[in-house]
């Protein structure tokens, strides 16, 4: 094994050699390496107990484990113990191994990066809810407000409620200065309402409350207030227009009867919350949770879940559809030769090219550094794959402008068919993973189609033939 790694020579890591189970504990105490391999050739207590330790410390990187032959037993208990992957040493050539540690350490990266972006969500979540709650209490207060006003000695003419001789409380009124009130007609026409109102909402006193919402909202916002109308306190998210007065916000009405003397049911007092920034920040979350924020396209995550979804859809139709992992030959050296600025604009181009070159019916993800993925919906055959992935491929490869600057840098494809070449995600991924290797392998810019499946065990966990053949197109 360590002739492997010295002969993988795209490998720049410092290297720990330990031939003891206290000298390994040790290192992993220290918790400063980015991967471990674990020998289980040093014998079956010692390779499982490194596993059971680096499990126990929750070990925050990714660690394999290496054998002379296939064990199912073996294989079983080491990912029991959490190993990310099982190897087999004498079917490992150089750059496969240096392909799989980078791969293992990168997916962990973005694993991690994913679980500190969960609780950002989540302290943000918590964040919102309180806002809600806020929101809340200030509507009850105006509800409060408004059933005050409907019990109210008042003449036949509904008293506007901003009127000092009708303000029942100074300090619910100040409590409510956030929120707009609005007093309107049973037809909707405004009659009188509150600064936060006129901001809110703009339009003119007079205006039908129906003309200041979009279009397609309209007749929705009309069967609200006949509810209103009923007494039914029931409350509508909507869009306002805008206009000189207003940009236009996202907005929570909530509606409540006002009765005159004779408690006739005479106008509809509303309370109006701007919502927009809170929408704002919830949309921006959600762009967090499932976009990546260089080119815009869904992130690792999502390719994952598309994927599930993918593969049921497919299994339930009896359809076919095709994985591909896309790697950008060269990115390192432009990276480093003209800056990230051109690193940045090289992956927003290589996005735009495969949204471009795909159907809407398809899924582009970026999966970490210069990786993309897609996925090939709705196949009728093999040579329907082979068809789209040519086309991406002539798109991909197309030379890039950057300052002025002719790029030639070329991308290089693995494509793994479902369900030829596997009929779980994993099973997919490693194949067309394997695939995308091949490709790099020989022609930089090619495409290679997987051939066979990975192995798989009573764990569901995959064991890929490393050296089992690949085709190119």
């Amino acid at each position: 094994m360590q002739e492997i790694l010295k002969q993988a020579n795209g490998l720049e890591f410092a290297i720990d050699w330990v031939d003891t189970v206290d000298r390994a504990r040790g290192l992993i105490d220290e918790d400063r390496h980015d991967i471990g391999l674990v020998d289980y050739a040093l014998g079956p207590d010692i390779g499982l107990d490194v596993l059971k330790h680096m499990q126990a410390c929750n070990w925050d990187a990714p660690y394999l484990l290496l054998t002379n032959h296939r064990n199912e037993e073996i294989d079983f208990a080491a990912m029991r113990y959490g190993a990310s992957d099982y190897l087999i040493k004498n079917e490992m050539e150089p750059r496969q191994l240096e392909r799989t540690l980078r791969y293992a350490i990168r997916r962990h990266s973005t694993e991690r990066s994913l679980r500190l972006q969960a609780a950002e969500l989540e302290l943000q979540r918590n964040l919102l809810e309180s806002d809600k709650a806020r929101l809340s209490a200030l509507s009850c207060n105006v509800i409060l407000l408004s059933e005050h006003l409907a019990n109210a000695d008042r003449s036949s003419e509904t008293t506007f409620i901003f009127d000092d001789t009708a303000t029942p409380s100074l300090e619910l009124l100040e409590s409510a200065s956030a929120v707009g009130i609005c007093e309107v007609t049973l037809d909707g026409t405004i009659c009188q309402r509150n600064p936060a109102a006129i901001r809110i909402l703009g339009g003119e006193t007079g205006a039908l409350l129906p003309d200041l919402i979009v279009s397609e909202q309209r007749p929705a916002i009309r069967n609200v207030m006949d509810k209103w109308r009923a007494g039914v306190g029931q409350s509508m998210e909507v869009l306002t227009i805008g206009n000189s007065q207003s940009d236009g916000h996202r907005v929570l009405l909530t509606g409540s009867p006002l009765a005159d003397r004779d408690s006739r049911i005479a106008r509809l007092l509303l309370t109006i919350v701007d919502i927009s920034e809170r929408r704002e920040q919830e949309d921006q979350l959600s762009r967090m949770a499932h976009r990546d924020a260089l080119t815009g396209l869904y992130n690792r995550a999502m390719f994952d879940d598309a994927l599930q979804h993918q593969l049921a859809q497919a299994m339930r139709l009896d359809a076919q559809f095709a994985v591909l992992y896309i790697d950008l030959d060269k990115f390192k050296e432009i990276n480093d030769r003209l800056g990230h600025a051109a690193g940045d604009e090289l992956l927003r181009e290589t996005a735009r090219r495969l949204l471009d070159a795909t159907r809407a019916s398809d899924f582009v993800a970026r999966l970490g550094g210069d990786e993309f993925g897609v996925i090939l919906a709705n196949l009728g055959s093999r040579q329907d794959a082979q068809a789209a992935v040519a086309k991406l491929n002539c798109a991909l490869n197309r030379p890039y402008a950057f300052e002025q600057q002719i790029l030639n840098t070329r991308a290089s494809i693995g494509v793994a068919l479902f369900p030829d070449h596997g009929n779980q995600p994993a099973g997919l991924v490693r194949s067309a993973d394997l695939a995308l290797y091949s490709a790099k392998a020989g022609n930089r810019g090619g495409v290679c189609f997987a051939r066979g499946r990975p192995v798989w065990d009573e764990a569901c966990a995959w064991r890929s033939r490393v050296s089992s053949p690949l085709e190119p197109i």
